[in-house]
């Protein structure tokens, strides 16, 4: 009778390891965006140019690459891509967001931030702003903001944390939360983290918005809006 070899114990470990390393790579996450201990925050509010100005500044000719992110009056960010192979990734620099590659598989533009770099310009970002997205040709989408969701990181420095939705208290896995976020076809998202109780990345801030389709001629200057007009013609 034929025996079959006995695989080392060492070896299958090996191989459920890597088969959990494959898996886990294929998991909706949320990216980790707190403060390392050992970075000064540094100034994070450089004076914001016009639109204009901004679209000219940050041009490179192509058309199909976003290449900044305009919010009236609070922030004018250059986007910065992710490395290939890390969606995790969010750069170091000041005054950059950084392009979420993995949201945008789900339809979403999704960008990251450090809360104390260009993210804690997030948290100036209210209800109804606009968000103008300037591709490298200068072509714009613009975007109004529709919510402000909040949610603790039960595990604040692990992007598969569980999570608890402030507002509500409902509690959700890095998966759900991930869909419930990124998963809606049309958004755009602005992701930082929230500290708290002594915990640079204690929680999570997303910046919803969606498309905004009517914009009045004036918006590449963001000081001769009348809001009373915009809503009112967005709401007709």
């Amino acid at each position: 009778m034929r025996t079959t070899p006995k695989v080392p114990k060492f070896y299958n470990l090996i191989a459920l390891g890597l088969l959990l390393l494959a898996l886990t790579a294929q998991m909706p996450f949320v990216p980790v965006t707190g403060l390392p201990a050992q970075q000064d925050a540094g100034d994070t509010s450089p004076a914001v140019p016009t639109l204009d100005e901004f679209s000219s500044q940050v041009a490179n000719g192509n058309a199909a690459q976003i290449a900044g992110l305009y919010v009236n009056n609070t922030a004018a960010l250059p986007v910065v891509q992710q490395p290939s192979g890390q969606p995790g990734y969010v750069s170091e620099n000041n005054g950059v967001v950084t392009h979420f590659s993995y949201a945008e598989q789900y339809g979403t533009l999704g960008f990251l931030a450090h809360n104390y770099l260009s993210g804690a310009s997030f948290f100036n970002i209210n209800v109804g702003d606009i968000i103008t997205v300037v591709y490298g040709d200068g072509s714009q989408q613009v975007y109004q903001v529709q919510e402000l969701a909040r949610y603790q990181a039960l595990q604040s420095k692990n992007p598969y944390s569980d999570f608890i939705d402030i507002e509500t208290g409902a509690k959700l896995s890095a998966t759900d939360l991930f869909y419930e976020v990124y998963g809606v076809d049309g958004r755009l998202v602005l992701q930082t983290c929230i500290e708290a109780e002594g915990d640079d990345s204690w929680g999570r801030l997303f910046v919803v918005a969606v498309p905004y389709t009517d914009v009045p001629a004036s918006v590449s200057e963001p000081n001769s809006f009348s809001w009373p007009d915009i809503l009112s013609s967005y709401l007709n």
